[in-house]
């Protein structure tokens, strides 16, 4: 979601995608996500947003949440996946609903 490598030391601004961005970049797993896989998709893409610029957070609180372009910080992944996953944990599976 970034295009440079983050360095936590510098003051530099570095913004995030968009949600459009971000759709477009991941289409083809949106795609699948479609599909009756057995496996489940998980878009960790609403736990990054910043509802006031609009954009993919990439820092916290100073704090870099991904380590390069792809892939988070261990603060980042404990932000964002854990939550992600707790929530998915706790949801019945598809053929439980009713």
């Amino acid at each position: 979601m970034v295009g440079i490598r983050m360095l936590p030391f510098l003051d530099w601004r570095i913004e995030g995608c968009t949600f459009e961005e971000h759709r477009l970049k991941n289409s083809v797993m949106f795609e699948l996500a479609k599909q009756d896989l057995p496996a489940k998709f998980i878009d960790l893409a609403p736990g990054l947003m910043n509802k006031t610029t609009g954009r993919y957070d990439v820092m916290r609180q100073a704090s870099p949440l991904y380590y390069d372009d792809n892939h988070l910080t261990a603060d980042g992944s404990l932000q964002i996946i854990a939550p992600a996953l707790i929530a998915t944990m706790k949801s019945k599976p598809v053929s439980q609903q009713q």
